[in-house]
């Protein structure tokens, strides 16, 4: 088995958007927990809404950036839900 050794990346977080992921990564994961929420149009509804919040408070997307990157978020937590 070959093991990558640990190293040290030298580009810098912004402390901010690592917040903002992870919570709208706890968004993806509480509204996964309920059932059939892929085909629930009030769960997507919701679950948008709320992923767009958190993305708001970057404060540096246009409404039409808000919409993109909720689509892309909500379609790549379906598709990993399938696995």
């Amino acid at each position: 088995m070959v093991r990558e050794e640990g190293g040290r990346y030298r580009g810098s977080l912004d402390e901010n958007k690592k917040v903002v992921a992870q919570r709208i990564e706890s968004v993806v994961i509480r509204y996964q927990a309920i059932v059939d929420w892929q085909n629930r149009d009030d769960v997507l509804r919701a679950m948008r809404r709320d992923i767009k919040r958190e993305l708001r408070s970057t404060g540096d997307l246009t409404e039409d950036e808000l919409d993109e990157k909720t689509r892309r978020i909500v379609e790549v937590a379906r598709r990993r839900s399938t696995r």
